[in-house]
């Protein structure tokens, strides 16, 4: 669409119509990683008609993008590592902390940074302290640590991080609804311990601003109601879970969001490792065991080392409570 809008435009104004179409608008419609792929092209027609400030912004917007979808994360890094030679040839300081802030989101998701990260982290002082440009790097780097904390496992942390970001993210961008996802996902792990209304307020917002967001896109949000939903039921112990888990899982497949799918069969294992029905104790079990299997499958191709070495972890408590059972069985 982009593309035949650019014909009525002047070779140097493509770069801004590449930015702001894909940047702010084509992803209510059309597949995020697309998007990714279209602003990259923004970053390279941005270079070669000398607008480098909409470049550097247009490959800000391609990593947030490609990271959203689930792009590999090795060609993330690699892509990241490349944009942050070229800002540091410009001597870019504010575009480059952006980007050295999605660099360590990326490694720690990778190998936890073991051999992916490097020394230069973001600086804040060099944030334009007169405009926006420090608050806006603050809330990115809040942003990034509920995340990182999410897929680390720490949601208690996440949780505290996450109340900070919802109090600056109000305009439905992508980057909002993104940490919606997982703010929801994260109210549902909590509310498995403990009880609280407040995690229950939490999933029912989630709920509404993904629905929204679903009726124009449902390529990149109906997964991730459809697997709230299945976490809910689950939670519950309602019926219906089972099916829930099975349908996210197939709506992220369909849309080639790896990552997505990788955590909505990680989460059906989880679910039918907590079945208690000893009556179909070992079948759950080895249901269990197939869905955290699709799970490695699916991180694997997303590139992250760090959830392969925590679904492997998982899959052997899975097999040793098997073989108990089992050995629990043939002995009466």
């Amino acid at each position: 669409m982009a593309m035949a809008m650019s014909k009525n435009f002047d070779l140097e104004d493509q770069p801004k119509l590449f930015f702001t179409f894909y940047g702010c608008v084509a992803w209510r419609v059309e597949p995020i990683r697309s998007c990714a792929n279209s602003l990259r092209q923004g970053f390279e027609s941005g270079m070669t008609n000398g607008d480098t400030h909409t470049a550097f912004h247009s490959a800000l917007q391609h990593i947030q993008m490609g990271f959203v979808g689930g792009d590999n994360l090795q060609s993330l890094l690699k892509d990241i590592d490349y944009y942050l030679t070229v800002f540091a040839e410009y001597n870019n300081a504010m575009v480059k902390n952006f980007m050295l802030i999605f660099r360590e989101t990326v490694s720690i998701l990778i190998d936890k940074g073991e051999a992916t990260s490097i020394e230069e982290k973001a600086v804040y002082a060099d944030a334009d302290a007169k405009g926006s440009g420090k608050d806006k790097l603050i809330q990115s780097s809040l942003c990034h640590k509920a995340l990182r904390s999410f897929w680390l496992g720490h949601h208690e942390r996440c949780n505290h991080y996450m109340k900070d970001i919802l109090t600056y993210y109000t305009n439905g961008s992508v980057i909002e609804l993104t940490s919606r996802f997982y703010n929801g996902l994260n109210a549902l792990r909590l509310l498995r311990k403990s009880r609280l209304s407040a995690q229950n307020k939490l999933y029912k917002e989630t709920m509404k601003a993904l629905k929204e967001a679903e009726v124009s896109s449902i390529a990149d949000f109906k997964n991730k109601t459809l697997l709230l939903k299945a976490e809910r039921s689950s939670v519950d112990e309602a019926r219906g879970s089972d099916e829930a888990y099975d349908d996210a899982i197939e709506s992220a497949r369909m849309n080639r969001v790896i990552h997505e799918e990788g955590l909505a069969c990680e989460r059906a294992g989880f679910h039918y490792l907590k079945c208690y029905d000893l009556c179909h104790r070992v079948s759950f079990l080895k249901k269990s065991l197939e869905y955290y299997s699709a799970a490695r499958t699916c991180y694997q191709k997303w590139g992250s080392k760090m959830k392969v070495d925590y679904v492997d972890r998982e899959i052997e408590k899975v097999k040793a409570k098997m073989s108990d059972l089992q050995s629990k069985l043939q002995s009466k």
